[in-house]
């Protein structure tokens, strides 16, 4: 029987329920998911607003090229890669029949969205001079908005650029940054839509917990702390930022999915807002809707 799987993790396909399964497809762009033992199927689009157009990706080299996600992927000998190009933003299904056998799943074609951030390095200010709280610059936010287009970008088509990446001296700081001091980095925020600032060793959220980081909804920025890498989270900062951007994008909109525990709806382990695992940043298909809407 032919089956979806996806072929990279966090590439924007859901095939972990069969009966909901879901391949976002980027405006002007492209994804893939294997159709599992479908060499004899027929595939055909059916538009509910939504348009694609699809084909075989043709076998690759017998090689697993670390460069060549499709090479490198075990691909049996009835196999298919699917292709799916956007032609129109909006929803729809692909099936594969064989004789009366059915298998489908969703696609949903979706606007690319941009959002700038700007990032702010804080540092106590005093008569006798500046003294740094953390220990990242510039150099780090431009790695981390590419780690986080990478996480956003295959799964929600969702971008990001970098606005301002600056040291922040301020007088008057609690020594442990916390929701006391956001009004006074209130004052400080670019006119971009994401804020963060980056607050050191320690900070304390309005839950009066120790968070690694924490969204402020009133005034709309993220305050985090220094992390560094461990064996079960090498990305402590980019799964951070991308699980408090998440909670931004949540509070943003209307209506959308709950929080931290939604991933059980969907029957995952973990997702974007759920997960200590740097490189586990998985998006549902709903917040896609929820956060990049037509």
């Amino acid at each position: 029987m032919a089956r979806f799987e996806q072929f990279v993790d966090n590439s924007g396909v859901d095939t972990l329920k069969s009966e909901d399964a879901w391949v976002i497809v980027p405006q002007d762009g492209a994804n893939q998911a294997f159709l599992r033992e479908g060499q004899g199927w027929t595939v055909e689009v059916k538009s509910e607003g939504g348009i694609v157009a699809w084909s075989d990706v043709s076998r690759p080299p017998q090689t697993r090229d670390a460069k060549n996600p499709v090479a490198s992927t075990n691909k049996g000998k009835n196999d298919r890669l699917l292709k799916l190009s956007a032609r129109k933003n909006g929803l729809g299904r692909l099936l594969v029949t064989k004789g009366r056998q059915v298998v489908k799943i969703g696609f949903s074609v979706h606007p690319r969205k941009t959002l700038k951030i700007s990032f702010f390095f804080l540092q106590d200010q005093s008569n006798s001079g500046t003294t740094a709280r953390t220990k990242f610059d510039k150099s780090h936010a431009i790695e981390w908005v590419k780690g986080l287009n990478e996480v956003y970008g295959a799964q929600a088509n969702i971008w990001f650029e970098v606005g301002k990446a600056d040291p922040l001296p301020l007088p008057g700081l609690n020594e442990v940054v916390s929701d006391a001091d956001v009004p006074a980095l209130t004052k400080k925020k670019d006119g971009v839509p994401i804020n963060v600032f980056l607050a050191g060793k320690q900070i304390r959220s309005n839950e009066s917990d120790y968070p690694y980081g924490f969204y402020s909804v009133k005034e709309n920025l993220i305050v985090m702390r220094d992390q560094e890498p461990t064996r079960t989270n090498g990305k402590p900062m980019l799964k951070t930022l991308a699980h408090e951007i998440a909670h931004l994008l949540n509070y943003t909109r209307k209506a959308s999915t709950p929080g931290h525990d939604y991933y059980k709806t969907c029957g995952y382990q973990s997702d974007v807002l759920n997960t200590m695992d740097g490189n586990d940043t998985k998006i549902p298909h709903q917040r896609v809707l929820d956060w990049n809407p037509w």
